[in-house]
């Protein structure tokens, strides 16, 4: 189960970045014509999906935590 969670984790975040990347052609456009290279824009969003990565994981960690204490007190 926990590998079918994670495939689905997988695609939904390509899903996720691949709109995101086609909503901002105009924005990506922009920062190519400014001199930005192909592979300083990879990193860009590299770096963006990381801290969505990290912060979407600090939440759910939150949120659980504080779940399961509220259930242990009650």
């Amino acid at each position: 189960i926990a590998l079918v969670i994670l495939i689905f984790c997988f695609f939904n975040l390509t899903a996720s970045m691949s709109i995101n990347m086609y909503e901002q052609q105009k924005e990506i456009a922009v920062f190519r014509s400014q001199g930005l290279t192909k592979g300083g824009l990879k990193l860009i969003y590299v770096i963006e999906s990381f801290i969505l990565i990290i912060s979407s994981c600090f939440l759910g960690l939150l949120t659980g935590t504080i779940l399961s204490w509220t259930s242990l007190i009650q």
